[in-house]
């Protein structure tokens, strides 16, 4: 009989070209995705990156240790400090660990949806997983610290995967206890998936321990408890030794209307759904939480231990982001949508599979269209989130503060560099500098290069002060004055109303756009907040002067009439 002949041949053909199909697609995504980092990555801090530069102590051993906002990362600042004893701590190096890391996530969870869930396929797996593969995770792939969120995934499923596990030996219950405590240590968000899972953990002990067969099955369940209570207690408890608490707004919690805004949004963000609607995120936590309480109750608690795995990891991933909420609600419902917290939920796309199919196991043309449906509606959450916009819009916005921590090197000041970080970080790059980092090396050595091509025939610039007021209006007063382009001194600027001095303001924060033009130093603009005095809907004549002389900037006066 042929192919032809052989429906069950066909089909199985059919399948097998269909998963070839899907995981080649679903690896040249991947690949797509890791080349795109690859070339926006630029070697420098960011974000919170430049608060690890601000400890005296930073890449010591003790350092590693030290609380970081929140969060223990002691992960994470390992691998930093194995990077920095490498390369000097390369962020370009760093970042492409980093979704490496990512990538051994993804293949970890995948591998254990399917041996969740031997009857879903292969390729419907990759299929929900493919939505992990967003862009809606840029913060966590280009910025190099951000790896702890990819530790505390990884960790935290191969613990739930193996304290569940159907084999409870005292081997994988030691790997599933460290795996739990890896978790804590990766990120602040451990602090709440852990004692939730552990608690599940000990319900799931005692449920095998009353119906264990015999006396000896029930002390080992026991002893198997004490083992693994004895690893995630400890390492909870050696966690809180010296914690402090930075958030000085306080917690929302879930009597208020704000907590569960918040944790319905950060809900939708894990499907895709960047707009603020309450009602779609109580529509995605529906398709997460129902499919599980279906199943405890028709079981009445009866589960396996693929589904207590599965179930542990769904409430453990809830709490997470119950946790989130409760910190982030008092800073308003935009820190829902913020783009480091879409991976922690992400998984629940996966784990909403398994379930769904579960309940719906022995309807298989209703399983069908459940997952259909599922993926469809993933499918519209994450449609306009496949741009790469963000990568390319960010590496040509750290490629000029690049430049901007060269010309700190070389004229020095305070370091405002606001395309890097909202505040000076003469301190931060100074302790690079002290410790020899990477991007400070790259910075030397180019400085070193510029100086010996234009020390032969560089001519000595007669100084001469520069400067034009840019804007006065009714938000802001600002410019820039300098004695030239390559003058390493900052100069000061007098703002008057009229022949009122207001105030006197340093020019020193970069502007790469009057460097390029030829006209002034790279630290020589200055920028004010309109003056409440000034918005009395009178007329007002703006003036900027260089101070302590009697010449005044360029395009100066302008007139401003403000309301209160």
């Amino acid at each position: 009989m042929t192919e032809d002949q052989n429906p069950s041949g066909r089909f199985a053909s059919i399948r097998t070209w269909t998963l070839i199909l899907v995981l080649g697609g679903f690896v040249a995504l991947f690949l797509i995705h890791f080349a795109i980092v690859w070339k926006s990555v630029v070697n420098l801090p960011s974000d919170d990156e430049w608060a690890l530069l601000r400890d005296p102590d930073t890449l010591s051993l003790r350092w590693i240790w030290v609380q970081h906002n929140e969060h223990r990362i002691v992960t994470t600042k390992f691998l930093i400090w194995l990077l920095y004893h490498w390369d000097g701590w390369n962020l370009q190096t760093n970042v492409l660990i980093n979704f490496i890391i990512f990538g051994v996530t993804l293949a970890w969870l995948i591998w254990v949806a399917k041996k969740l869930s031997p009857r879903l396929p292969l390729w419907a797996i990759l299929g929900f997983t493919v939505f992990m593969l967003s862009p809606i995770l840029w913060m966590n792939h280009l910025i190099g610290l951000q790896v702890c969120f990819h530790f505390w995934l990884l960790f935290f499923l191969i613990s739930t995967y193996f304290l569940f596990g159907p084999i409870q030996n005292w081997q994988r219950l030691v790997i599933g206890g460290l795996a739990a405590a890896a978790s804590l240590y990766s990120l602040g968000t451990g602090l709440s998936s852990v004692p939730i899972v552990f608690l599940l953990f000990c319900l799931f002990k005692l449920f095998r321990a009353y119906f264990a067969n015999n006396k000896e099955e029930r002390v080992r369940e026991v002893r198997q408890l004490g083992l693994t209570a004895a690893i995630v207690v400890g390492s909870t408890a050696l966690w809180m030794v010296g914690f402090y608490a930075p958030n000085k707004r306080g917690l929302a919690w879930p009597y208020e209307l704000a907590f569960w805004r918040q944790l319905l949004n950060l809900v939708s963000l894990a499907f895709g759904v960047e707009v603020i609607s309450t009602a779609l995120g109580a529509i995605c936590l529906l398709i997460v939480i129902a499919p599980v309480l279906w199943q405890v109750w028709k079981q009445r608690g009866q589960l396996t231990p693929q589904q207590w795995t599965s179930y542990a990891t769904v409430i453990g991933i809830l709490a997470t982001l119950a946790s989130i909420a409760a910190g982030r609600a008092p800073f308003g419902i935009g820190w829902s949508k913020v783009s480091r917290y879409a991976e922690i939920g992400m998984p629940l796309i996966i784990l909403s599979a398994l379930n769904w199919n579960w309940v719906l196991q022995k309807r298989k043309t209703g399983a069908t269209i459940a997952l259909l449906g599922l993926w469809c509606f993933c499918f519209v959450g994450f449609f306009d989130n496949w741009s790469f916009d963000r990568y390319w819009q960010r590496a040509a916005n750290r490629r000029i503060g690049a430049i901007c921590v060269k010309a700190y090197y070389q004229q020095g000041g305070q370091g405002r560099c606001a395309n890097l970080w909202r505040d000076p970080l003469a301190i931060e790059l100074n302790v690079a500098k002290s410790l020899n980092a990477s991007f400070y090396q790259e910075a030397s050595s180019q400085i070193q290069r510029e100086t010996e091509a234009t020390a032969s025939h560089q001519i000595p610039a007669k100084p001469a002060l520069v400067g034009v007021l840019d804007v006065a209006n009714c938000q802001i007063i600002g410019g820039w004055a300098s004695q030239g382009p390559r003058s390493k001194s900052i100069e000061s600027v007098d703002i008057y109303d009229g022949d009122k001095l207001i105030q006197t303001v340093t020019a020193d924060t970069f502007r790469h756009d009057v460097y390029n033009a030829g006209m002034g130093a790279y630290f020589s603009g200055f920028q004010i907040p309109t003056p409440p005095g000034l918005k009395d809907s009178k007329p007002h004549s703006i003036r900027a002067r260089f101070a302590e002389t009697t010449k005044d900037l360029r395009a100066t006066p302008k007139t401003i009439t403000c309301a209160p």
